[in-house]
């Protein structure tokens, strides 16, 4: 995961203050989530899984 491309990385203390920016900003979250399910479909697809068991 990259922090602001596919995701928001936080430690615990500042996990309110991540849900708050993506509170405040609902399009930039939108583009967010649309890249993690890009990230996440070509890294854990069921191809990708079979191959590494």
């Amino acid at each position: 995961m990259t922090h602001g491309k596919n995701g928001l990385l936080a430690e615990v203390h500042s996990l309110a203050e991540q849900l708050t920016w993506i509170l405040d900003h609902p399009q930039k979250a939108k583009q967010l989530a649309l890249y993690a399910y890009k990230s996440l479909s070509v890294h854990f697809s069921w191809k990708q899984v079979a191959q590494h068991t």
